[in-house]
């Protein structure tokens, strides 16, 4: 899901821990469903190894972010996303 890469500072320690996201969480402002959770979209592999049903009983429950609607769609925001990831990280 995340990988932390140490980095070093001047002196040469290494005290700050930087998480690296996947890419396309540095690339969209907004993300799907089938981006976060398993819709069973053929070719995506999604960010959260849950299902479509969990994910968004999770969102209704309120453990999970709240969507935004554009239109007929329903979009997360991918720094709301970020941040899910390294709270389920701790």
């Amino acid at each position: 899901m995340i990988n932390n890469t140490a980095v070093s500072t001047d002196s040469g320690s290494t005290n700050n821990i930087q998480p690296e996201f996947p890419d396309i969480l540095s690339q969209a402002v907004y993300l799907k469903g089938y981006q976060i959770a398993d819709f069973k979209k053929a070719g995506v592999i999604p960010l959260l190894p849950i299902s479509r049903t969990s994910w968004l009983k999770g969102v209704k429950d309120g453990i999970y972010p709240q969507p935004v609607k554009f239109g007929r769609s329903t979009l997360w925001k991918s720094s709301d996303i970020k941040n899910l990831l390294i709270e389920l990280e701790e």
